[in-house]
């Protein structure tokens, strides 16, 4: 090195010899982000809704309906139960559309739990008994459909109290009693079908307030309000000036006796007594006759 460094470098010992080159280790990415937090599970329609859909299952024939498809399988919203639509966040029923699908039974007042209903349409089933009253609370309902089922009793003046209905139909059942007064404080009522039951009474004045309606072929007494009598579209006749009373229920049928109508012979006369033959005289008995004489010797 001091002179031309054409030997250079020297060691005191000699160095080990350098490694073998091995593969190169690839780094591993390291994410600085926190890890995500598992998903949410989906929302589910509260209990008293779901329980109130399975409850109409069971009270009207559910495994008999005409399509029941999903039903009682998780949540109605999530599981998509047949006729059943919920609102767009999946945690309440708003429409329930069962029409014409073999539902035969009671409604139950469950139902009234189904507290973001807009629509409830049960018509053209099998429907019995009464309506129930709780069907009031639901608020939100604009429109309630039970016509054309077996449904009896008086409606439920609760129904006064749906202030967003707008349309309200029960033709074709057999209820009776009168309108109740309480349907004539929902102002936003637009279309009411009573037609086709037993109701009878005064048919109140307010209806002539309501837009469409249809009240025929009832029992009501006269006079009928002027906006629905015969003189102007006859939709509340007939009227009765007393109540008819109900056809008799009906019965066997009597079989006919055939009558004939050829004139039936007159009785031929008895025939007159005839007089009882008098005793004829027993004969007098004959002389017997005297002995001949007999020859002399």
């Amino acid at each position: 090195a001091a002179e031309n460094g054409l030997c250079e470098p020297c060691y005191s010992s000699v160095p080990a010899p350098a490694p073998a080159p091995g593969p190169v280790p690839i780094p591993v990415p390291v994410s600085l982000s926190p890890s995500p937090s598992p998903s949410p599970s989906p929302p589910t329609v509260p209990s008293s809704e779901r329980n109130a859909l399975v409850v109409l299952y069971d009270n009207t024939d559910g495994p008999n309906w005409k399509n029941n498809e999903n039903w009682l399988n998780g949540d109605p919203c999530s599981e998509l139960w047949y006729g059943v639509e919920c609102d767009s966040e999946g945690q309440h029923v708003e429409l329930l559309q069962l029409n014409n699908n073999l539902l035969a039974g009671m409604i139950p007042s469950e139902l009234g739990q189904l507290s973001k209903l807009t629509l409830l349409d049960l018509y053209l089933n099998q429907l019995s008994g009464m309506i129930p009253s709780e069907l009031g609370q639901l608020s939100a309902l604009e429109d309630l459909q039970l016509q054309d089922n077996q449904l009896s009793g008086t409606i439920p003046s609760d129904l006064g109290e749906i202030s967003a209905l707008k349309s309200l139909q029960l033709q074709d059942n057999q209820l009776s009693g009168t309108i109740p007064s309480d349907l004539g404080e929902m102002s936003a009522l637009q279309t009411l079908y009573l037609q086709t039951n037993e109701l009878s009474g005064q048919v109140p004045d307010w209806i002539c307030n309501v837009s469409i309606y249809d009240l025929t072929d009832n029992l009501f007494s006269c006079p009928l309000p002027s906006c629905c009598s015969a003189a102007e579209n006859g939709l509340c006749e007939p009227c009765y000036s007393s109540v008819p009373a109900p056809a008799p229920a009906p019965g066997p049928v009597p079989i006919p006796v055939p009558v004939s109508l050829s004139p039936s012979p007159s009785p031929s006369p008895s025939p007159s007594p005839s007089p009882s033959p008098s005793p004829s005289p027993s004969p007098s008995p004959s002389p017997s006759p005297s002995p001949s004489p007999s020859p002399s010797p």
